[in-house]
C-alpha cells in the first residue's frame, strides 16, 4: 500500500476517533443531565450510515470527516412540545449548560491522557539529546555547544530525548532573556551550564531552523533501497526494494551518494545495482523538485533502508501503570501549556503563523507515525487531541470557548447574551475560522511543493 493511502486512512481514523471522543463528552454529560439528544453525528454532509437507539437519538456517520456535532432539543432551533420543554437544552440551568459545552474539550484532554498512558505502558524508543554536529555560526554554536555534548536540562525542565528537548526549547521561543542549558560533556564529569539566546529563533517556513544549528546522530546512509514510490523515475527505471546501489556513472558509491541524485535533475544516471547476487545496470533520470533553501533538486522517488543506530544514542522509555499515568498527565499538561504559549506568541508575532498546519500536514504525520509503530501513533493522537481541546476552548464564537464566554458574561451580568450579539459573534467566528483554514491549507500546499522543510 502506498504512503498516500496509508496517510489517508490514518488521517480519517485519527480525525474520526478524536471527533467522536470530543462529541461523546457533550453527549454523555447532556444525557446525565436528562437533556434529550436528537442526533450524534461524526462528520458533515450526506449521511453514509444512520441508526437510532431506544431513546430515539439518531447516530450518523457522514461523508465529510472534518468535524461533528451533537444536536440537542432546543426551543431556539425548532418547535418543542410543552411536555418536553424540561428536556430542552435552553431550559437547563446555567451551570448545566456550561458543563455540557465544557465536556467536549475536557474529554479530549482525557483521551490524551489515556493515549499517552498506553504509549508509556507499551514503551517508546527515542534519540538521546546528544549533539552529533554543530553548524558554525548557528545559535547553538554561539551558545558554546559542541559535538558529543548531551543536553540534560532546558531551563528547569529535564529532557531525555531530542523530541522533548526541542519541544521544551520551543516554549522559550522569543524570550528576551537567554535560556539556561545544563549540558554534560564527554571531556568532564561535571555538567556545565550554558545560555542560549532564543529571542530571534525563527522556525517559520521562510527560514526554518528547528534544531538551532545542531543535529542528532546521523548514521551512514544505507546504499540499499527500502521503498520505491509509484509514478516516480525510480519505478520507471525498474529499481526495486532490496536493490543495493554499488556505483553511479561508473564510480564507487560515496557516503553522500544521494547528493549525486540531488545535483542531477534531468540528467541520465547509470546505476549499478546488486539484486539477488546479480549485478545489473539501470538508467534513471531524476525529475526536478523545488526546494526553498537549495533551489531545484533531483528526485527519483526512493526511500533508503533504515540503518541501526548505536545503543549509546538511544533511550528506551517504558513505565509501569502508575508511573505511566503520572507521565501521561505531565505530558498532557506540558503540551497544553506549549500550545497556549505558541498561540500567544503567534498573536504577538514572536512565532510565525506559517507554523500552523492543516489537514494535509496532519495526514502526512499520521501516516508516518503509523509506519513507525502503534505507540508512536498513540502519541500523535494524544498531541492532536490536546491541540483540538485548546483550539475549541478559544473564546471565538462558533467554538465551545465562544459559548463558554457567553455563559461567563451571563454569570457576571445575570442575564443571557442577546440573540443579536450572538448572531454577530457567530459571523465573526465563522470569518476567523475560515481565515484560519485558509492559512493552514496555504501552509500545507507550500510544504507539499517543497517550500518548507
Amino acid at each position: 500500500m502506498s504512503f498516500f493511502f496509508i496517510s489517508l486512512f490514518a488521517f480519517i481514523f485519527a480525525v474520526a476517533i478524536l471527533i467522536a471522543f470530543h462529541e461523546l463528552g457533550h453527549f454523555w454529560v447532556a444525557r446525565r443531565f436528562g437533556i434529550r439528544v436528537l442526533r450524534f453525528s461524526i462528520g458533515f454532509g450526506k449521511p453514509l450510515f444512520r441508526w437510532k437507539d431506544k431513546s430515539q437519538t439518531e447516530y450518523v456517520i457522514a461523508a465529510i470527516p472534518l468535524g461533528g456535532y451533537v444536536k440537542m432539543l432546543d426551543e431556539r432551533e425548532g418547535i418543542v412540545l410543552p411536555e418536553e420543554r424540561h428536556l430542552a437544552f435552553n431550559r437547563q440551568s446555567l451551570w448545566k449548560r456550561f458543563c455540557v459545552v465544557l465536556a467536549g474539550p475536557f474529554f479530549n484532554f482525557l483521551f490524551a491522557i489515556l493515549a499517552y498512558w498506553l504509549m508509556f505502558m507499551i514503551g517508546i524508543k527515542g534519540l538521546l539529546p546528544i549533539i552529533w554536529e554543530v553548524i558554525p555560526g548557528s545559535i547553538a554554536d554561539k551558545a558554546g555547544l559542541h559535538k558529543n555534548d548531551q543536553i540534560e536540562m532546558v531551563g528547569n525542565e529535564p529532557v531525555d530525548t531530542w523530541q522533548s528537548m526541542v519541544a521544551t526549547l520551543i516554549t522559550h521561543i522569543g524570550d528576551k532573556d537567554p535560556v539556561a542549558l545544563q549540558v554534560k560533556s564527554p571531556t568532564t564529569d561535571l555538567p556545565k551550564t550554558l545560555h542560549i539566546d532564543l529571542e530571534n529563533w525563527d522556525i517559520s517556513i521562510e527560514d526554518p531552523d528547528l534544531m538551532l544549528g545542531i543535529q542528532p546522530f546521523m548514521p551512514k546512509l544505507s546504499p540499499i533501497i527500502g521503498a520505491v514510490f509509484e509514478d516516480e523515475p525510480a519505478k520507471a527505471a525498474d529499481l526495486q526494494p532490496g536493490d543495493e546501489i554499488i556505483a553511479i556513472n561508473g564510480k564507487p558509491l560515496p557516503d553522500n551518494w544521494l547528493d549525486i541524485i540531488k545535483k542531477s535533475p534531468g540528467e541520465m544516471l547509470e546505476m549499478k545495482i546488486l539484486r539477488d547476487n546479480e549485478t545489473l545496470v539501470r538508467s534513471v533520470v531524476p525529475r526536478a523538485k523545488i526546494d526553498k533553501s537549495s533551489g531545484v533538486l533531483g528526485y527519483i522517488g526512493i526511500q533508503v533502508q533504515a540503518v541501526s543506530i548505536p545503543e549509546k544514542y538511544v533511550t528506551w522509555i517504558r513505565l509501569g501503570p502508575v508511573s505511566s499515568l503520572e507521565a501521561a498527565f505531565s505530558k498532557t499538561v506540558f503540551y497544553t501549556v506549549l500550545t497556549v504559549k505558541l498561540l500567544g506568541k503567534m498573536i504577538t508575532g514572536a512565532v510565525s503563523i506559517h507554523n500552523i498546519s492543516g489537514p494535509i500536514a496532519i495526514a502526512q504525520s499520521a501516516g508516518a507515525m503509523v509506519t513507525i509503530g502503534f505507540q508512536y501513533f498513540l502519541g500523535f493522537l494524544a498531541f492532536i487531541s490536546v491541540s483540538l481541546a485548546v483550539l475549541n476552548l478559544l473564546p471565538i464564537p462558533v467554538l465551545d470557548g465562544g459559548h463558554l464566554l457567553y455563559y461567563l458574561i451571563e454569570i457576571l451580568t445575570r442575564k443571557p447574551v442577546s440573540e443579536r450579539v450572538q448572531e454577530i459573534g457567530f459571523k465573526i467566528g465563522m470569518i476567523l475560522l475560515i481565515m484560519l483554514m485558509i492559512i493552514a491549507f496555504y501552509n500545507d500546499i507550500l510544504r507539499l511543493v517543497g517550500f518548507a522543510s
